[in-house]
């Protein structure tokens, strides 16, 4: 995506303009999605975002410019700029950049370059029947193929030079049903880190029976009193709470600040002793999992 050389200058450029660290981050991203609404395929999407990042580290300040110009010179310039901002830290050495080598742990088996978008199509209108078969009372059906090919590569002053291809598929399915009260709506969404083998694989008829079936529950469900509730945490929406409550303050920016509730607490308990929560982005071709993360290290499994 971007020549060696290329990459080699903007960080020596960085570097020699007093940065402690320097760091180049390359995406190249296709899109596409096929839509069908109303029994009809009503939209087909695609489209290609491309991008450089270029991040200098001051001290414990950091600045951070982008492009969309993969030309040199503008590159360099960027970086120019960045470094006008920042002020001269100690004078850190320009390590070679070397290729780094990294595990495929979420092998793509189905290029979807190679699929036709009839196969897209009659994958659609099957989830389409198949979700209206289960009911009368099923109204609308939205069927949605999300798929993404993202190229990355990151390299850094410290002689860091990695690229990766992270292939994402995504089938959102929402049912909607009408008992008299008015339409309520159910969606299921899928999704794995992996290619087309993910729709090839795909149990139709499990998915479109669970959209439908949440849709028909809650077109018969009344309404509850107000009060106070038990609050039960489903797997997968956990996650996100956690994320919020933990994941933002287990940041750095966060820990940097001393604006944490965790700073100071490495080593201790910070969590009832029954709780605890893993970081595993090996897990295969799971939708958060990854080869490696956005600063080119190999994904782990973290326990916290």
């Amino acid at each position: 995506m971007i020549e060696q050389e290329t990459l080699s200058k903007i960080l020596e450029h960085g570097i020699t303009k007093g940065a402690d660290f320097a760091e180049v981050f390359v995406e190249d991203s296709l899109t596409s999605s096929f839509n069908l609404i109303d029994q009809k395929i009503d939209q087909i999407q695609s489209s290609n975002s491309f991008g450089i990042g270029i991040r200098l580290l001051y001290g414990d300040e950091a600045y951070y410019g982008y492009s969309s110009d993969p030309d040199e010179a503008n590159l360099i310039k960027l970086t120019g700029n960045l470094s006008e901002s920042g002020h001269a830290g100690s004078s850190e050495s320009l390590r070679p950049l070397q290729q780094q080598p990294i595990e495929d742990i979420h092998h793509v088996a189905v290029n979807p370059e190679s699929v036709s978008g009839r196969e897209r199509v009659d994958l659609l209108r099957k989830f389409d029947e198949n979700t209206r078969s289960q009911s009368e009372a099923i109204q609308q059906v939205n069927a949605n193929m999300h798929e993404k090919q993202r190229k990355v590569l990151i390299a850094n002053s410290e002689g860091l030079l990695v690229e990766d291809s992270r292939d994402y598929a995504r089938m959102r399915l929402s049912a909607i049903a009408e008992k008299g009260d008015g339409p309520q709506s159910a969606a299921e969404s899928p999704g794995v880190l992996g290619g087309y083998e993910f729709f090839r694989e795909i149990d139709v008829e499990k998915i479109s029976r669970e959209a439908a079936e949440s849709a028909l529950l809650m077109a018969d469900a009344g309404y509850i009193e107000g009060g106070t509730m038990p609050v039960v945490l489903g797997n997968g929406f956990g996650g996100v709470i956690f994320h919020e409550a933990c994941g933002h303050p287990l940041e750095t920016e966060a820990i940097r600040k001393n604006a944490s509730p965790f700073c100071g607490k490495l080593g201790e308990r910070v969590a009832q002793p029954v709780l605890t929560a893993i970081d595993d982005g090996t897990l295969s071709q799971r939708w958060g999992s990854l080869n490696i993360d956005d600063e080119g290290l190999p994904s782990k499994r973290t326990v916290l």
